[in-house]
């Protein structure tokens, strides 16, 4: 239980910091992917570390068996450009998501994630 509410309050804590980063640059998610697309390093980083922290989260909750977010294959090496293109990919499936502000890319990266590699019921 500790866990998931340790998770739930990193991911409260980078929508916060994103959102008070970015709160008037009104640059909504589509645009942060479409700018990592297009070879913008601080977006691309931004989203390769987000990824980053929901594997690790993702992997502690294996390691407890209580369940993990996602379930990506075992011997998946993500890199940035992976990251970039799976939330690429569900923006443009999900256009509502991208139309929200870039404080939304946390939520973003871990619902592509989950539609990328959903975990057997």
């Amino acid at each position: 239980m500790r866990a998931k509410a340790f998770i739930l309050g990193v991911i409260t804590l980078m929508l916060t910091l994103c959102g008070v980063s970015h709160a008037k640059d009104k640059i909504t998610v589509a645009k942060a992917v479409q700018s990592a697309q297009d070879g913008e390093q601080s977006i691309g980083m931004m989203i390769l570390g987000i990824g980053r922290g929901i594997e690790v989260s993702n992997a502690a909750l294996g390691t407890k068996e209580r369940g993990a977010l996602y379930c990506p294959p075992k011997k998946l090496g993500m890199t940035g450009n992976m990251f970039v293109d799976i939330v690429a990919n569900y923006v443009k499936d999900n256009p509502a998501i991208g139309a929200e502000g870039i404080s939304w890319l946390n939520l973003a990266v871990l619902y592509s994630l989950q539609e990328s590699f959903p975990c057997p019921d």
